[in-house]
């Protein structure tokens, strides 16, 4: 795994109605199952979703729906949504700034999971959006093993892809 994944970082410590309630180190957040906000992205290129094999402390291995982060503190305000999102789609995405565009929110929901190879949890607000791409890109090998695509309207091919992350599992069931 690379440095970033020894960062300290604070997340924005919430209640089921998504209201912030504190700040949290994000692996504390990860160990004691602390509810936090968290995001995901599909990203969408010529019609096809985009997936990426996690290289990641937390469901390592596993099939995302295209990446997810957190929002986090930086000199003491949360990041807006947009802005970790841009920020973690360069890190981990070789992807240049004009090739992206049309970032929308899709929807936001509920879930707790526990990573069965690990002691850690995702316990999450989560975010739903999606990004429209205007040109191809590639994982960087430092945060994924691999990518896969999937055609928007074949979209339920995504149960093939094994393991499936389980926020993408729980993805509310919009068009």
């Amino acid at each position: 795994m690379n440095n970033y994944y020894q960062q300290k970082f604070f997340l924005a410590k919430v209640d089921k109605n998504d209201q912030i309630i504190g700040r949290v180190e994000r692996w504390q957040a990860h160990q004691e199952k602390i509810l936090h906000r968290g995001f995901t992205v599909i990203l969408i290129y010529q019609d096809k979703v985009i997936l990426q094999k996690r290289r990641h402390p937390v469901f390592d291995g596993y099939w995302d729906v295209s990446f997810s982060s957190h929002p986090i503190y930086v000199n003491n305000k949360l990041e807006s949504m947009e802005e970790s999102i841009i920020k973690n789609l360069k890190r981990e995405w070789i992807i240049k700034e004009k090739e992206f565009n049309q970032l929308k929110f899709i929807n936001k929901y509920y879930y707790l999971a526990k990573d069965p190879r690990s002691q850690l949890f995702e316990h999450e607000i989560n975010y739903l959006y999606q990004l429209i791409l205007s040109s191809p890109i590639d994982i960087n090998p430092e945060f994924a093993y691999e990518k896969a695509e999937v055609e928007i309207n074949q979209y339920e091919k995504l149960k093939n892809f094994q393991p499936l992350a389980p926020w993408v599992k729980q993805i509310p069931d919009t068009k």
